[in-house]
Order: C-alpha cells, then structure tokens, then sequence
C-alpha cells in the first residue's frame, strides 16, 4: 500500500497534487494506492494496470482546469491495447469526486473517470459531483465490470464550442455513466478492434440532479 502523501501531496492546503499523486500511481507495483482523509486538488490522473485507488472516508478530491489535457477525461487509462488486454484489475473506490463545476456552462467539459480495453474493473462506494458535460463515468471495451454504491450528483450542460475530438458530435452529451464498444464512432480513442463491452452488473447507485443516467454506443 502506497499513500499519496509519501510523494508529497499534502491535505487542506488548496495546492495542486497532480504530480504528487501521479508518482504514488506510476511507483505502484500491483497494489493500493491511498489517498488519506482531507482535500487535495488535481488535473488529469492517469491510471496504470493492476492498481486500487482508495480514498479515505473523509477524502475529498477537487479537479483542476487542466493546463494541458490531450485527453477529455479526470481519471484515465488508455492502455492503447487490443482486446481486453491492455489490464487485468482496477479499482476505484471511497471518497469524493469533485468537478468543482455549480452551473451549466460554456467554458467546463469533461469526464470523471475513463477505462479502455480491459479487464475486472470495479468502481464503488465513492460519489462524483458538480461535473459538466460529456460522462461521470466512461468504461470502454472492457468485461467483468462492477459500478455499485455510487452516487451521481450535479451534472450540468456544456454548451461551448470547444468540444474535445471525441465530444463532438453535440452540444448536449451528458450522461452518467457511459459504455462504448471498440467500433468506429463509438469512441476515436480506443484501438477500433470491435471489441464489446461484456458482463457490466451495475446496482444499487445513486442520482441527483444528472441529465441522463445510462447511455450507450454500439
């Protein structure tokens, strides 16, 4: 088990964790990554292969306007692998997800967590809030994929025109959770193999003020 405050993020101190916490994430060797109660505050995360990500009862992460952001969600992993080959085990669980957005809006668009091409993922027990646009939770490609005890909460409309590549397709895509099969203009960032989305068991979550709660492509 590694904590993100061995790598020198810190709590309550309204600072950027990023790279704290992306050196915990990179340095885990098929274990836990922790994030210990408090507040910490981050841009883009990306997840690596075999690895749980638990927060603390008490732990609040706070997303960041990122500064750089090839990609359009939180929390990702694109293994960029074929199949359901690019991870055998993530999972993602307790505390706080919050996108820090409190209105609809023209200038915020983004994911909270998305997952490509792989395998056993498991998101529970945690709550993502005040999120604009796009999906709180996107899990592309994958099998044997659990999202049970989570609660969605304030997701609001981006209706800007700087949408990221993958969004492009209308001003109003806002959904919970989103599940997308490896097919052409179903997701331009996954390896297009035709890989399925197979055995999602998806329980006991909680909605509050979301737009859509499921949606799906191919």
């Amino acid at each position: 088990t590694i904590s993100v405050t061995s790598f020198g993020a810190k709590a309550n101190d309204k600072k950027d964790d990023t790279k704290a916490i992306q050196k915990a994430l990179d340095a885990n060797k098929n274990g836990t990554v922790t994030i210990p109660k408090g507040t910490y505050y981050s841009q883009v995360l990306y997840l690596r292969g075999n690895t749980t990500l638990k927060l603390a009862k008490g732990a609040v992460m706070k997303k960041l306007a990122f500064k750089k952001h090839p990609e359009d969600a939180w929390v990702i992993f694109h293994p960029k692998k074929k199949g359901y080959n690019g991870f055998k085990k993530v999972t993602i669980t307790g505390g706080i997800w919050d996108g820090q957005v409190h209105k609809n809006n023209k200038t915020s668009e983004h994911k909270g967590f998305e997952l490509d091409h792989g395998q056993n993922v498991t998101i529970t027990n945690t709550t993502l809030k005040n999120m604009s646009g796009l999906h709180m939770i996107e899990v592309n490609a994958c099998k044997n994929v659990k999202i049970n005890h989570v609660t969605f909460m304030n997701q609001y409309f981006y209706s800007g025109k700087n949408h990221s590549s993958v969004a492009k397709y209308t001003t109003q895509t806002c959904e919970a959770m989103q599940f997308d099969s490896a097919t052409k203009g179903a997701a331009e960032a996954l390896p297009l193999d035709g890989t399925i989305c197979q055995n999602y068991t998806i329980t006991n979550n909680t909605f509050k003020n979301v737009q859509s709660g499921l949606g799906s492509h191919h």
